[in-house]
């Protein structure tokens, strides 16, 4: 299935893939990668910064005292 998966996306001519989720403040968030990095996301799982669990609704930086940094 990955083969497939990856054989399609270069067939396309496909660059980029956005993995999405939700936060928890239930925002989507967004983060692109390049699909010749997909084997290894598909492998291991795509990796977000620990900050990402500390921002707030209203801005894009970590809540003060959150203890959280990029």
């Amino acid at each position: 299935m990955k083969n497939k998966i990856l054989n399609t996306i270069d067939e396309l001519g496909i660059r980029f893939v956005r993995i999405l989720w939700c936060d928890n403040a239930n925002i989507i968030r967004g983060k692109a990668v390049h699909w010749k990095t997909l084997p290894d996301y598909l492998k291991h799982g795509v990796g977000i910064s620990a900050a990402q669990q500390a921002l707030p609704v209203m801005y894009d930086v970590p809540v003060p005292g959150s203890g959280l940094g990029p």
